[in-house]
């Protein structure tokens, strides 16, 4: 009068069918990839790699820390080597970035509206791991974030990078050290430092050394020339010369003529007088982008900054043409400031200009600044469907850009006639 054994089960309740993964006798679940019963994987990364999570296909991450003297350290954690990098910085403000690995690596890094960027002229990396990118020197309190990440692997391929956690940032970043109630007071213990204190009894990392020009705690040195802060030029014997040059679509065109290969720029389009009547709106194109460089650009009240290099180490070569093409909005005289041109190895090369240009409204007297895809002021031309200024493909009955629409005989797009009831496709035939 016994019920048996349970399925699955013998006599003694031992299990004689296979377990599934998560341990049922005769269980149907399955790992597919993802974990027990949760699935193959789903999510695919920018590389066509299929993940089970969106954070498997990051290539590291960044972070935000204190460090105790008015700045923050950005880390890393990255499991390829870094070419390059640009992000955001929200909550403060970025006064300036040095020091790190970046610097370690050759990087020159730059900061402006609170955004931070990292490469190398030469095509020098970081090399994978972790560690400190960079210090940022920072104003005002409150939640920092990084946004924005955008980092360089090798070859210019983008590597996903978290941003990390927000942190909370007392004002300046850190805390003013204060009396640790010890007793001990804190300076330079280094009696060969420029900034020693015979009074200090705790060394506070605050010692400096005289830079090549006699300031304590300057930055200047000695460059390949031999001459104190100078930046390389005066022995290269190469020479970079720029020109402004009105162009027709209501841009300016920066020409360039050079002797040497050119791996990177930077230069600042001054307009003091008035202040704030030129805009810097974009930068494209020339041999620059021909080149597969990087091109930013931001503009202040009295002028604008320029810079192009190659995440990739690629290089202009040596030649004449246009550089970059500058799109602004106003009007007024602007000159080239601050030139730093990069040749082979980070070298500098000399560089001059042609002198200061008056910009038209506009760029070439269009008081609207509204262009028609010919680059004509206030014109008519559009592109049609085939994306061609000025063409005149349309897209027919059948949704086919340039197309002849419904055959002759036909009733539909597919090329089906009507039968004999009228039906377009029908399949009704007259009888006998």
């Amino acid at each position: 009068g016994g019920s048996g054994p349970a399925e699955n089960y013998d006599c003694d309740g031992n299990c004689i069918a296979e377990e599934d993964c998560n341990g049922e006798c005769g269980g149907s679940a399955q790992d597919e990839g993802c974990g027990c019963g949760e699935g193959p994987p789903y999510y695919t990364c920018d590389d066509g790699t299929q993940v089970c999570d969106m954070t498997e296909c990051w290539a590291g991450v960044f972070s935000l820390s204190e460090n105790g003297d008015g700045s923050l350290d950005v880390s890393y954690d990255c499991n390829y080597d870094i070419y390059g990098f640009q992000f955001n910085v929200d909550g403060v403000t970025v006064e300036g970035a040095s020091g790190g690995d970046a610097e370690a690596a050759g990087f020159s890094t730059s900061t402006g509206n609170n955004t931070v960027l990292g490469f190398s002229f030469t095509g020098s990396y970081i090399s994978a791991g972790s560690g400190v990118l960079t210090v940022l020197d920072i104003e005002g309190s409150g939640e920092a974030c990084l946004t924005d990440v955008v980092v360089a692997g090798q070859g210019g391929s983008e590597l996903e990078i978290d941003a990390g956690e927000c942190i909370e940032v007392d004002d300046g970043g850190g805390t003013d050290g204060g009396d640790d109630g010890g007793g001990g007071i804190s300076g330079c213990t280094d009696a060969t430092a420029c900034n020693y204190d015979p009074d200090a009894t705790d060394d506070d990392g605050s010692c400096q050394q005289e830079d090549c020009a006699g300031e304590c705690g300057g930055t200047a040195e000695v460059d390949e020339c031999g001459e104190c802060g100078g930046d390389g030029s005066s022995c290269s014997g190469a020479s970079v010369q720029l020109a402004f040059e009105l162009a027709e679509s209501g841009a300016v065109n920066v020409l360039y003529t050079s002797s040497e290969d050119v791996y990177g720029f930077q230069f600042d389009v001054s307009h003091p007088s008035p202040p704030g009547d030129i805009s810097i709106t974009d930068v494209s194109g020339g041999d620059a982008d021909a080149a597969g460089f990087t091109v930013s650009f931001s503009d202040n009240v009295n002028s604008g900054t320029v810079l192009g290099f190659s995440f990739a180490g690629d290089f202009i070569a040596a030649g004449s043409g246009v550089l970059t093409t500058i799109s602004y909005s106003g009007s007024g005289n602007a000159c080239f400031a601050n030139i730093v041109i990069a040749g082979f190895e980070g070298g500098s090369l000399s560089a001059e200009d042609e002198g200061c240009v008056d910009f038209p409204s506009g760029g070439d007297g269009c008081e609207s600044g509204v262009y028609d895809c010919a680059g004509v002021c206030d014109g008519t031309a559009v592109e049609d469907c085939a994306g061609e200024c000025g063409g005149s493909s349309v897209v027919d009955e059948c949704g086919e850009c340039g197309g002849s629409g419904i055959a002759d005989g036909a009733c539909d797009c597919a090329g089906n006639v009507e039968d004999c009831a009228g039906e377009c496709g029908g399949s009704a035939m007259e009888d006998e």
